[in-house]
């Protein structure tokens, strides 16, 4: 996973998503989806907690 501004992922959809075959998408195992959710979540706890370290109040 990666963070791009939406701009870039707007500008990019087809080549970011269409290497996909339709119905082949991870998130149609509910085992996959809810490994990837938990990752996402977890990325963005992480992601936060760095983020508020170096903001200087």
């Amino acid at each position: 996973m990666i963070e791009l501004p939406a701009s870039t992922h707007q500008k990019f959809y087809s080549k970011l998503h269409g290497i996909i075959d339709d119905g082949e998408n991870f998130r149609n195992d509910q085992v996959l989806k809810n490994q990837y959710n938990k990752f996402r979540n977890n990325y963005w706890r992480d992601r936060v907690k760095n983020v508020v370290k170096r903001v200087k109040y």
